[in-house]
């Protein structure tokens, strides 16, 4: 349990990281707000897949 937190910790400094790099980006704003939304979706379907609740056709890591 305790390497599922530190592993989603991980993931949301990464993502955030890349968020914020992704807002610096200089592309006009309806393709910056589709970007965004992207990632956004993206990072819900990885935290997700994290916990296990998207099923068995996502990867799924067992920490025992």
């Amino acid at each position: 349990m305790v390497g599922l937190l530190v592993n989603l910790i991980i993931w949301a400094v990464v993502m955030g990281l890349i968020y914020w790099l992704l807002t610096m980006l200089p592309i006009p704003d309806p393709f910056k707000r589709f970007v965004m939304v992207l990632f956004i979706l993206i990072c819900i379907l990885i935290l997700l897949g994290a916990v296990g609740f998207l099923g068995p056709a996502w990867p799924h890591y067992s920490y025992h």
